[in-house]
């Protein structure tokens, strides 16, 4: 969505914003991880992971390889 972000909420309407996914990532707290250069996940939300994708309410998204390492870190201690 170029310089727009859509935020999903549980049960909910998505929001939409203008701005940027990276500046989005550093104003989130800690709980909120990377995963890929499109997605950012609540790592309380995380129901099943493995290397390569993450499940949040039935849904698999993929973890890519530039945020692999960070992730597994960040859902190990989340865990």
């Amino acid at each position: 969505l170029a310089d727009y972000v859509l935020v999903h909420r549980e049960r909910r309407t998505p929001i939409r914003s203008k701005m940027k996914i990276s500046h989005l990532e550093k104003e989130l707290p800690g709980s909120f991880i990377r995963i890929h250069r499109s997605f950012i996940v609540n790592t309380s939300k995380v129901t099943a992971y493995n290397r390569e994708f993450l499940e949040i309410s039935g849904i698999e998204l993929p973890i890519s390889r530039t945020y692999k390492d960070r992730a597994l870190v960040a859902l190990t201690r989340s865990s």
